[in-house]
């Protein structure tokens, strides 16, 4: 009787071993599987995990992807990811070498994002090396280099980026760590920083002057620039002097009707 209880006990003990072993092999199957998969298949493998919901893995394979490749394509895609999950920390790093890129590079996605979405929209739509300076103010900015994102603000929109300074304005109006009187306190500042001087200049400049173009798409684009730097007056302004801040936004509303009757006609 003794004899065959321990045979028993040494038949489940085999068992046992055997359905771990297996689960085992198959656990290290799976792990061979997937990395195959991700290696030669990462676009089928990325929309799978897309599909059932784990973006933080299908974001893991893209910086698997770019780490090893180190190209733009893929920069690119791992620089959206990252915007998208709100990684800002990664969203840093990434638009930090997205700017050392050729502009070779800006230009054709600028050509890919203009035959893709249209004229229309693409009036509205900022280049994307702006693009890519604005997300890393809001990156700086959750990061609270608060300070590092003003100074890139101030040199973005000296260079003639109007996009990177209401980035962060925008950023400093939505805090709700933040009272309207330490935002306000923070968009005046801007004044001392002679941010009014600045956007007074670029609209008198000459590469603003719709009267010296003729393609109404350009037009649209200097049109929609220029409502973009009476907004970053307006805001400015609207912290110590209201009568004429309410002046600029009557004029924005105006330029707003202008550009959208432009757009109308457009095909």
């Amino acid at each position: 009787m003794e004899n065959l209880e321990e045979e028993n006990v040494n038949i489940k003990h085999i068992i046992i071993k055997t359905i771990a072993g297996t689960f085992g092999l198959a656990v290290v199957c799976l792990i061979i599987l997937m990395y195959a998969v991700i290696t030669f298949s990462p676009r089928s493998t990325i929309d799978f995990f897309d599909g059932i919901g784990e973006r933080n893995v299908s974001y893991a394979i893209y910086q698997k992807i770019y780490e090893k490749s180190e190209n733009n394509e893929d920069l690119y895609n791992v620089l959206n990811r990252a915007i998208n999950n709100e990684q800002y920390k990664d969203v840093e790093k990434y638009c930090l070498s997205m700017l050392d890129a050729d502009d070779e590079f800006f230009v054709a996605v600028d050509n890919a994002t203009l035959i893709a979405v249209g004229k229309k929209n693409a009036v509205y739509m900022s280049s994307y090396k702006s693009y890519v300076k604005a997300n890393l103010i809001r990156a700086d900015y959750k990061l609270n280099k608060v300070n590092r994102a003003k100074e890139l603000a101030v040199l973005y929109l000296n260079n003639g980026d109007a996009n990177a300074m209401l980035e962060y304005i925008y950023e400093v109006k939505n805090d709700k760590k933040l009272d309207e009187n330490q935002k306000n306190s923070l968009i005046n500042i801007l004044k001392d920083e002679g941010v009014i001087q600045v956007a007074n200049a670029l609209l008198s400049s000459e590469a603003l002057d719709v009267s010296k173009v003729k393609d109404d798409f350009e037009v649209a684009v200097i049109l929609n620039t220029r409502i973009k730097l009476n907004e970053i007056q307006y805001y400015i302004i609207k912290t110590f002097d209201e009568d004429s801040a309410n002046q600029i936004q009557l004029e924005i509303k105006n330029m707003v009707s202008s550009l959208t009757a432009l757009v109308s006609t457009m095909e």
